[in-house]
């Protein structure tokens, strides 16, 4: 596996590992979310942010999405996930900031266990506006 920052190129088989994970864990949303989501995704989130790509044998398995030291997305194709790919992409990010910070759906289980594993904790909750839905704010401290 390879870790590399994204080119214009990898849009659209990022996008293809962002709908199908997205779904799976994100399946109490309903469809127009999606729709929305990723035009959002495209359009203005991906150019402000500092991505890398995982790629097994040339082909995209994964992502990650940064904001300054947030989380924007972490997404892994369903056919590699409990694999390292998630933990590897977070790894690229420890050492460039003291804490991460990461928001994920109260209801989306598979992340939650995901970022506990990593050793996140829960910071504080709110509601996501666009979906009414209970979002954790979850932060890692990775300096001491």
């Amino acid at each position: 596996m390879i870790i590399r920052k994204y080119v214009s190129n990898d849009v659209d088989n990022m996008m293809d590992v962002w709908k199908k994970s997205s779904k799976i864990a994100h399946s109490f949303l309903p469809e127009e979310h999606f729709i929305s989501e990723e035009k959002e995704i495209r359009n203005v989130f991906l150019p402000v942010s500092d991505t890398r790509v995982a790629e097994i044998n040339g082909k995209i398995v994964g992502f990650i999405s940064m904001v300054d030291n947030s989380i924007g997305g972490l997404f892994i194709d369903p056919a590699h996930q409990r694999k390292g790919i998630g933990t590897a992409l977070v790894n690229v990010f420890l050492d460039k900031f003291d804490a991460l910070e990461v928001e994920v759906f109260e209801k989306n289980m598979q992340g939650r266990k995901f970022y506990e594993k990593t050793g996140f904790v829960i910071k504080d909750t709110s509601i996501e506006e666009s979906t009414k839905e209970v979002s954790l704010n979850l932060l890692l401290k990775t300096k001491l």
